[in-house]
């Protein structure tokens, strides 16, 4: 009887969907040299610790496992799996896909269904071989670049698919081309998806992306017309994550705020008992909600609130309108110029509030 090797691309996307499950993934790119903690049967090890075990040479071991690459291979004697990778791969990208190319054989129990401790071009028929391929290849791109997280972006491209999921050129172009051609024909990811709901933060996030050519801080928000930073309207659209520095990395949350924006200590005095129905601390009296600072005063001195935004406690400028923040001009919060001096560009900082905020 004649045996038919077909792929079943169906199958491997839904076997990378379920390993972001058991990993809990839910933003890009995918740390694929952890994927093993979430298994008992199942090691992620680098050519030179097999070598190593086996007391052979990194050639030996090349010539031993069938790849200059990588594979998965079956320890029949510990009953274990080894997904093993060359660490001497110059492309740091392409042993990322390898790894997740090696997972898609794990997932999909090649191994086991080959009867073949390694999977090789030799060991096993050429078109069941190239079957074994072609669905450990889908199940990389899914699970590396997750199409309902890709094709939901505003813009993507070759270029940002190889940035967010940290894949090689080769990879990118084959994974851009074949979900364009897939969006040509009308297939559709919905975020309402069960794999969608998982990166559906993640998009957003990605998606609502703001990068301030001023101050070099990106922040999410949807509807920010200034940086809330340093209250620039230079701002831009980014879809890159690693584009200038994220502001709750420089400029942290210190304090969370409740759901009205009323911080849960005073930046101040450190008061922890907030009256329930009052925005200022009853202890030294600074008012704990961050507010926009574009104020008038009537005769009585009553405030008026021109612009009303009610600001997330790290903000030293409105979103909205640009003015400085009522947590800035009372000196909880300092100046961005001087945080970024003593930190430096790229340093994290502990702490984004003065120590000595003005009485």
């Amino acid at each position: 009887m004649r045996m038919i090797f077909e792929p079943n691309f169906k199958k491997a996307e839904q076997a990378a969907y379920q390993l972001h499950e058991i990993a809990n993934i839910t933003a890009l790119p995918v740390k694929v040299r952890k994927i093993d903690k979430h298994f008992k049967d199942l090691k992620i090890k680098p050519y030179k610790w097999f070598a190593k075990e086996w007391g052979i040479t990194h050639e030996e071991t090349i010539r031993l496992l069938g790849s200059d690459e990588g594979c998965c291979f079956h320890w029949k004697q510990q009953d274990i799996y080894l997904v093993l990778y060359n660490e001497k791969v110059e492309n740091q990208a392409r042993i990322r896909w390898t790894i997740a190319h090696e997972l898609g054989h794990y997932m999909l129990k090649h191994n086991l269904k080959s009867q073949r401790s390694i999977l090789g071009r030799g060991g096993v028929p050429d078109k069941e071989y190239d079957m074994y391929e072609k669905e450990a290849n889908c199940f990389a791109r899914n699970f590396l670049a997750p199409p309902v997280v890709i094709t939901n972006l505003p813009h993507w491209d070759t270029y940002l698919i190889g940035e967010l999921c940290n894949i090689s050129f080769e990879a990118s172009t084959h994974t851009f081309e074949f979900y364009k051609n897939g969006k040509k024909i009308g297939v559709r990811y919905s975020l309402g998806s069960k794999i969608g709901l998982r990166f559906k933060q993640f998009v957003f996030k990605v998606s609502n992306k703001k990068y301030c050519k001023n101050c070099n801080v990106s922040f999410v928000s949807e509807t920010a017309r200034f940086c809330e930073c340093c209250g620039s309207d230079q701002l831009t659209r980014t879809l890159f994550l690693n584009q200038g520095d994220d502001i709750e990395m420089i400029y942290p949350v210190v304090y969370s705020a409740d759901e009205s924006g009323k911080v849960n200590i005073c930046p101040r005095c450190l008061n922890e008992e907030m009256h329930p129905a009052g925005d200022f601390c009853p202890q030294c009296g600074l008012e704990v909600v961050n507010r926009c600072d574009d104020i008038s005063y009537y005769s009585n001195h009553a405030p008026v609130f021109n612009c009303e935004a009610v600001l997330s406690p790290n903000q030293r400028h409105c979103h909205v309108c640009g003015c400085q923040s009522t947590f800035l001009r009372n000196g909880v919060l300092e100046p961005w110029e001087k945080i970024k001096e003593k930190a430096g560009q790229t340093t994290v900082l502990s702490e984004g509030f003065s120590k000595n905020p003005s009485l």
